[in-house]
């Protein structure tokens, strides 16, 4: 069946505003971001001349590629103002690293950078003492579908920090406690419980990023709970910058939690850190991308012959854009292990129900998975409802819980 593709074809011959949001929202939505295979971690070194995030926008809007949104707008000329208190530190370009060799000094790169660190009003040696920040983050946190990760991608991309990693927060945790891990295994003939992991592990950070962008800021294992305070406030005192979205608050982060009074202090720290902004546009982009074609529906159903031709018209539509080879299998490996994604082509993948929920895969292997794949393809899955098969094909970006995706109905 065309469906899918006559509709794209019909939205480009009208060339109306609206079939031009469709189609541009569609392909940047493809292309955001590039496909992970082995690293989690988004990084870049954009020369200090960009003109920041707000003239990309305008620019953007000028050209019809974005709908004019007051309440996005209102976000960027603050996330300009980030940017410009960022190029405006002469240390910004760079490259030095910052030591790990102390846990609980700043090296000279960073005072210079950010005006150095206090000590604490008693006089030194309180560890636990957090400077205030000399360049503020953001917290961006609203709606879902405003646009929240859009713009901070567009800050990211245009940020003259040449040390600067974009992850999402799962990710970030993961890598956390894996690090931790590996430090304790490489200390293990000298390690001892009063040893405190985080600071050399923060360190590490550090000296990586001095500008980290962290998307899906939430917070529901009791594990990571537990160390945030601890571990931001060491990244803090190596005075990095943190830009986060979030669907929630920062009072209502891990509201619930086993232990949550332990996790509040971590709440008070985030928010002298970083300036709180709430994105709440009344649109929900995800769906609107979609709307000017077929690509808008959700799933198909039932699981007929029919169904599973325009679904593979759809996967053919939304993989066209990549030329080259013709879609095939890939390997991802993680931790020594090899799954594998059984058909895909640029950032778009397609999956069965059994490749999925019916294989021994852990949180991390779907995370793997979805951060590689943006526009994944689910045919043959079983709803929870009384119907034995259909076939669902999201046509958005999820979260990286794909088992949630699949069974949000």
């Amino acid at each position: 069946m065309q469906a899918a593709a006559s509709a794209l074809r019909a939205s480009a011959r009208r060339g109306g505003l609206a079939g031009q949001h469709a189609r541009v929202a569609l392909a940047n939505r493809l292309a955001a971001m590039s496909p992970v295979i082995v690293s989690r971690w988004t990084s870049s070194s954009t020369h200090a001349s960009s003109p920041g995030p707000l003239p990309l926008y305008t620019q953007q809007v000028a050209a019809g590629q974005l709908r004019h949104d007051k309440h996005q707008l209102e976000v960027v000329h603050r996330l300009q103002a980030l940017h410009e208190r960022l190029a405006a530190h002469p240390s910004q370009s760079s490259n030095t690293s910052t030591s790990t060799s102390s846990s609980h000094s700043n090296s000279s790169w960073w005072s210079g950078l950010f005006g150095g660190s206090k000590r604490s009003s008693s006089g030194g040696g309180d560890n636990d003492y957090v400077p205030d920040p000399a360049v503020k983050g953001m917290y961006l946190y609203g709606d879902v579908g405003a646009g929240k990760t859009f713009l901070m991608d567009l800050f990211f991309n245009a940020s003259p920090v040449k040390k600067k990693k974009r992850v999402h927060f799962h990710a970030f945790m993961q890598d956390v406690h894996s690090r931790i891990h590996r430090w304790k295994q490489e200390t293990k003939t000298t390690y001892k419980a009063s040893h405190d992991p985080l600071p050399p592990v923060a360190a590490q950070f550090a000296e990586e990023a001095r500008l980290l962008c962290f998307d899906e800021f939430q917070v529901t294992d009791v594990a990571d709970a537990l160390i945030l305070r601890r571990l931001f406030g060491e990244l803090f005192k190596h005075q990095v910058v943190v830009v986060a979205t979030s669907n929630r608050h920062p009072d209502d982060l891990y509201k619930g939690g086993l232990q949550r009074p332990a996790f509040v202090p971590f709440i008070e720290l985030l928010k002298r850190q970083c300036e709180l902004v709430r994105l709440d546009s009344g649109v929900d982009y995800r769906t609107l991308a979609f709307s000017a074609s077929t690509l808008s529906r959700s799933y198909l159903s039932p699981n007929t012959a029919e169904a599973n031709a325009e679904l593979d018209e759809i996967f053919s539509t939304l993989t066209a854009q990549f030329g080259g080879q013709p879609p095939a299998p890939r390997d991802l490996i993680i931790k020594g292990r090899t799954l594998t994604v059984p058909l895909a082509k640029g950032t778009v993948a397609m999956f069965d129900f059994a490749d999925l929920c019916l294989k021994p895969l852990d949180e991390e292997d779907f995370l793997l998975m979805s951060s590689f794949s943006h526009s994944p393809t689910y045919p043959h899955t079983p709803l929870p409802q009384s119907h034995t098969t259909q076939t669902y094909s999201p046509t958005h970006p999820h979260s990286p819980s794909l088992p949630f995706a699949l069974f949000s109905f």
